[in-house]
């Protein structure tokens, strides 16, 4: 890699998915970040801790996008109307830099075969707990329609399920954002909770389920297993091909997480298809 050490590297603004930015966007920053003298980073409003390993700084935004934009992140090839070229320049001038290198996303990176990636492991996954996590995803606008939602009665017979086949000293949590995701009653209801804290959540915790969401490749690389339910549809967005099974498995998980995904179901298992895998996985049942 070309040093540009008398350069600073911009990159942004993230607008799209939390998946294809964890697993398509910042690892590439992180690593052309290290030919740089310093970095800053234009991303979402609460994402800072995604960066904070190798970013200078952090400017936040509050960006929405059409849904058919945003995995790319690229409304008609234009930055989103978020540049502010003032802001930069102070921000350069004030760290002694000449020049800066602006890098947005955009189909032909985050879509890339070759896409050079560094990844960083977040929160602790030293000392698990028995903490099992529920993203009971919801439909918003801008995203997939409901038929990719489970239905509340299914999370509560999912529930009672592992209450029955566990030990008692089980903590169950709901997670997600409070917009976006739905607080399955008697479980900690942990939504909206800080990105920092998250990673730690999951980290320390046994096991998510949920059908696939951005949660699931944020707990890949906080070392949470996973049972993701999803389709297998083959998909195929620029060199980027494949299914989610493969998705899931190799192509999204750096650190080879364990991970167990229902793609026969199409986003509907019953709570039995996940109760039997989830206890297994779990791998501490009551004794009978």
């Amino acid at each position: 890699m070309d040093s540009n050490k008398d350069k600073v590297l911009i990159a942004g603004p993230w607008v799209s998915e939390f998946g294809w930015e964890l697993m398509r966007w910042q690892g590439h920053i992180r690593h052309l970040s290290k030919s740089y003298g310093a970095t800053l980073v234009l991303g979402q409003e609460g994402h800072s801790y995604l960066y904070k390993d190798f970013a200078d700084d952090f400017i936040g935004h509050s960006i929405e996008v059409d849904s058919k934009d945003r995995w790319t992140a690229k409304v008609g090839g234009e930055p989103l109307n978020f540049s502010p070229i003032k802001a930069i320049d102070l921000w350069v001038k004030s760290r002694n830099f000449d020049s800066y290198d602006y890098i947005k996303p955009s189909s032909s990176v985050c879509a890339s075969s070759n896409l050079e990636q560094e990844f960083f492991k977040y929160g602790n996954s030293e000392n698990k707990k028995n903490k099992i996590i529920f993203h009971a995803r919801k439909s918003i606008q801008n995203t997939h329609g409901p038929d990719r939602d489970w239905h509340y009665n299914n999370w509560l017979s999912l529930l009672g399920g592992l209450r029955g086949d566990l030990d008692h000293d089980f903590e169950f949590v709901s997670i997600g954002s409070k917009e976006a995701a739905i607080h399955i009653e008697d479980t900690k209801d942990q939504r909206g909770i800080p990105l920092e804290e998250l990673a730690d959540l999951l980290g320390s915790s046994l096991l998510l389920l949920g059908p696939s969401s951005g949660p699931h490749h944020f707990a890949a690389l906080c070392g949470c297993p996973s049972l993701v339910w999803t389709d297998n549809i083959v998909w195929n967005l620029g060199s980027q091909k494949g299914n989610n099974w493969a998705r899931y498995h190799y192509h999204w998980n750096p650190f080879e997480t364990s991970i167990h995904v229902l793609d026969k179901c199409n986003w509907q298992p019953t709570p039995n298809e996940v109760l039997i895998p989830a206890i297994n996985m779990i791998a501490k049942p009551k004794e009978k």
